[in-house]
């Protein structure tokens, strides 16, 4: 092949070799475009729709209620009802612990008096708004009497403040300001971990959404 032959040659195929390196290039940023609006519309809305089915916001209107009545954060009553019933009114532990929050007929009694309300046991800790309110102020009675150090309270929410008591004067046990650093009932630690990660959980997926 002569020269002048080959360069004829040449210049036909850069302005191909040019249409090919573009296409192939705008293929690619389509590509990308595609897949970061899949990545968005995960985000956005499969994954939300999946977390909140997993982390449901349910009898909200007492939730609400109490937990403003009794300062604390809604998403924490959320939590907590979510490990003790998983949002069953009718669910009773093998201690005979019922409804959402999981209240003891000796709890109810106690709290039902400080509050000055009267409530039918068993029946009433069946009822969501008293199951609720009953809870919430439990919870709130356990966060005053370990001066709002959430993981002790939620801890003796659990394992008793009798329990919570024995553990605080236990060097090994106590982090030595006023709180638990181990947990020394296997049950108990899982469910304050899990109880502050459900926590956290919701304020992710609900705090300023």
């Amino acid at each position: 092949m002569s020269k002048k032959r080959y360069r004829k040659k040449r210049k036909r195929l850069l302005p191909t070799l040019f249409a090919y390196f573009v296409l192939i290039s705008v293929s690619i940023c389509c590509l990308y475009f595609l897949f970061q609006l899949g990545h968005t519309i995960y985000e956005n809305g499969i994954k939300h729709r999946f977390e909140r089915t997993q982390y449901p916001i349910k009898y909200s209107s007492s939730v609400e209620k109490y937990a403003e009545k009794y300062e604390l954060d809604p998403y924490l009553v959320y939590a907590l009802i979510k490990q003790e019933s998983k949002f069953d009114p009718y669910a009773t532990s093998s201690a005979n612990a019922r409804g959402l929050m999981q209240v003891q007929d000796e709890t109810a009694e106690f709290c039902a008096k400080r509050m000055k309300i009267k409530i039918t046991l068993p029946d009433d800790l069946y009822q969501p708004d008293t199951n609720i309110q009953i809870g919430c102020y439990y919870l709130k009675h356990l966060l005053n009497q370990y001066n709002g150090d959430l993981k002790t309270a939620v801890t003796a929410y659990n394992g008793g403040p009798g329990n919570v008591e024995k553990w605080l004067n236990d060097e090994n046990l106590s982090d030595g300001k006023g709180g638990i650093a181990n947990i020394p009932f296997g049950e108990t630690k899982n469910y304050v971990k899990n109880v502050l990660s459900y926590y956290e959980t919701y304020k992710n997926i609900y705090q300023n959404k």
